[in-house]
């Protein structure tokens, strides 16, 4: 590892990132849960999760926080066509009576949630389990067979989750 300083605008930019997604780590207690217990991976990025979702089965994904949208979260996932990355919308979880972990127990096409820990050596190591197993004691409201259909938007993300 390679020790150095960072510059001011480095750190700047860094809190700009990481503040929102940190707020909302802190202020919502079922995204706090998730990112302590290692299922809101949010220093892995885009091309960690991609690597990793390669391995696994159709229905995998990560939870993780946005690269090009400071404080946002988005689902890395893999379909039968592909490894996709979703950003949750505002719509997603509009009210305290759907949560993020309601929203992936909505969603039948997510079935594996992986979480990241870190081994002896400071290395990320990845573990597959059964969302429903994982965050079914957390959900609020039953998982519905069918997602609704969400606003496109003009970014680099899906705008829907494919079934």
């Amino acid at each position: 590892r390679e020790n150095r300083n960072i510059t001011q605008k480095e750190y700047q930019k860094f809190w700009e990132w990481i503040g929102p997604g940190l707020k909302k780590i802190r202020y919502q207690k079922h995204v706090l849960w998730l990112f302590e217990n290692g299922y809101l991976c949010a220093f892995v990025t885009g091309q960690e999760a991609e690597e990793q979702l390669r391995g696994e089965p159709v229905g995998s994904f990560i939870i993780r926080l946005s690269e090009r949208f400071d404080g946002e979260f988005v689902i890395s996932y893999k379909h039968a066509s592909g490894l996709r990355h979703y950003m949750i919308q505002p719509n997603d979880t509009a009210d305290k009576k759907k949560t993020l972990i309601d929203f992936l127990g909505q969603h039948p096409g997510f079935v594996y949630i992986l979480q990241v820990r870190a081994d002896s050596e400071g290395k990320k190591v990845f573990y597959k389990h059964n969302k429903n197993q994982v965050l079914s004691k957390y959900y609020r409201k039953p998982p519905k067979s069918k997602p609704k259909s969400l606003n496109p938007n003009n970014n680099p993300y899906d705008d829907k989750i494919l079934d």
